[in-house]
């Protein structure tokens, strides 16, 4: 039998094999909140978070009392405990206290967004007000959440400053940076990622592990078990076909299913990547090197290399999801991990082209805007930061949204420069930017702003964008 007809049993055995149905089945079932198109929007996570840990009221009882937030304490005290880029953040007695005394919680406040000052206002803030035998502490937490954007304007420095205890009544100020990193990378983290280096980070791997399973098993009530379930379900799912590893956090049921199937199909994996055109030869040949051990070239036919071209192009979702597990796992050592990490970065990169027709949502204030076209996002996130700073100079601006994002033009300009742009040489009109009249700078003329904007510089934009702190999701997101 030829080495070809070899291949594509191997490909057929691997398509009715149970443990790709399974994982095919749980990969292709959406959550509640990735059909709603917000399972990574930022505000989605910190209001079921603020409900979480919020204590029982009538509009809010999910029967679990005070434990979501003990957990929560628990997973704060072992990160500090344990792990090199938060060790040493808790105050030891406070440690001591919340992982061997019998304490008490009498009093939770959760506020959602809390506005501390004019220029600040925090993802979540609780004040809590906990007990012992001899002693009651109060503790100001401070969740600053990042999803798919960075910290901006060192956030966690001016969170600090305003709720430390030098300036307020409390006993213990607790800042946490919560972070989508999976546990590979969050565990070898040397410090922490935000500004203030004295905010311990947290990851939601971390979260589910310690506070959202154990929640989940110890709920009584049937409509919190569901909430539970679908929440965690949103975090295990990739948010895109093509960037599958997008995940936020992995059960302990599709770690065991893809741990089964990187051991069963490890020879034909390895075979598809080393025919993958998105990888390059050099990340191609350290790729299969490290993971076979092997530096000799593999002999492939050109018809079996277009089969398993065919093959990733046909499984690429899953492919990249099991390839984001096995750098998050311990099935690999160490220089197979980084190279299996840096294969999924590369695949990433090659498939972030925008859709030209793809349209983008962005959140504003608390509130998501929907169904943009990209000028239409350009514009959204351009007069937000205006408003936001309202202030601003043309050149203020220009330097918030540098022309280096655009390629080629000026993403800014005023209404009398925008004028001259909007004709061409010879006198023909031409659309390059859109004036707003009711929207000027302090010398009184309008701002314009750039609508020429397509798949060669979009992808900057919105990188840009999210940089400066905005969560925005593209269609195939959602």
């Amino acid at each position: 039998m030829g080495n070809s007809m070899m291949l594509q049993r191997r490909m057929l055995d691997f398509e009715n094999s149970t443990a790709y149905k399974k994982l095919k089945n749980f990969y292709d079932t959406p959550s509640m909140l990735s059909l709603l198109g917000v399972s990574r929007i930022e505000d989605t996570h910190n209001k079921f978070i603020e409900w979480l840990l919020s204590p029982a009221n009538a509009q809010n009882d999910h029967g679990l009392g005070s434990t979501p937030f003990r957990k929560f304490l628990e997973t704060l005290a072992l990160v500090s405990s344990s792990l090199e880029h938060s060790k040493g953040k808790l105050d030891e007695k406070l440690v001591q206290m919340i992982l061997f005394d019998n304490y008490k919680v009498a009093d939770i406040t959760v506020n959602y967004e809390k506005q501390l000052n004019k220029e600040s206002r925090l993802d979540i803030q609780i004040i809590a007000t906990v007990t012992t035998d001899t002693k009651s502490h109060t503790l100001c937490i401070a969740i600053e959440n990042k999803v798919k954007s960075k910290e901006t304007k060192a956030q966690t420095t001016r969170y600090y400053k305003e709720l430390s205890t030098e300036k307020n009544n409390w006993d213990y100020f607790i800042g946490v940076y919560l972070t989508p990193l999976l546990n590979r990378q969050y565990e070898e983290l040397k410090e922490v990622e935000c500004v203030e280096k004295k905010f311990i980070q947290l990851n939601y791997q971390y979260l589910a592990d310690y506070v959202l399973i154990p929640c989940l098993d110890d709920a009584s009530k049937a409509s919190t078990k569901q909430y539970l379930s679908e929440y965690l379900l949103a975090l295990r799912l990739p948010c895109s076909r093509k960037n599958g590893n997008f995940i936020m956090s992995f059960g302990r049921e599709e770690r065991e299913l893809l741990a089964e199937f990187w051991k069963k199909y490890k020879l034909l994996l390895i075979e598809t990547l080393a025919e993958n055109d998105k990888l390059g030869p050099c990340a191609t040949e350290k790729l299969v090197a490290t993971l076979t051990k092997s530096k000799s070239a593999t002999n492939t036919s050109p018809q079996d290399k277009e089969m398993l071209r065919l093959f990733w192009n046909k499984h690429e979702s899953l492919l990249m999801t099991v390839l984001a597990s096995l750098a998050d796992s311990d099935a690999l050592d160490n220089e197979a991990r980084k190279a299996v990490a840096d294969a999924v970065e590369i695949i990433k990169d090659t498939n972030a082209v925008i859709n030209p027709s793809a349209l983008h949502q962005v959140e504003l204030g608390g509130e998501v805007k929907e169904g943009l076209k990209q000028r239409d996002l350009v514009n959204a996130v351009v007069l937000d930061y205006f408003k936001q700073n309202p202030n601003s100079s043309l050149a203020d601006l220009q330097k918030a949204f540098p022309k280096h994002v655009q390629k080629k033009i000026e993403i800014v300009l005023d209404e009398p420069q925008a004028h001259l742009q909007n004709v061409d040489g010879n006198g023909k009109p031409r659309k390059q930017y859109h004036i707003i009249e009711h929207v000027k700078f302090a010398n009184g003329k309008a701002l314009a702003i750039c609508n020429q904007w397509g798949v060669a510089n979009i992808q900057n934009f919105l990188d840009h964008a999210t940089q400066m702190g905005y969560q925005i999701s593209t269609e195939e997101d959602f």
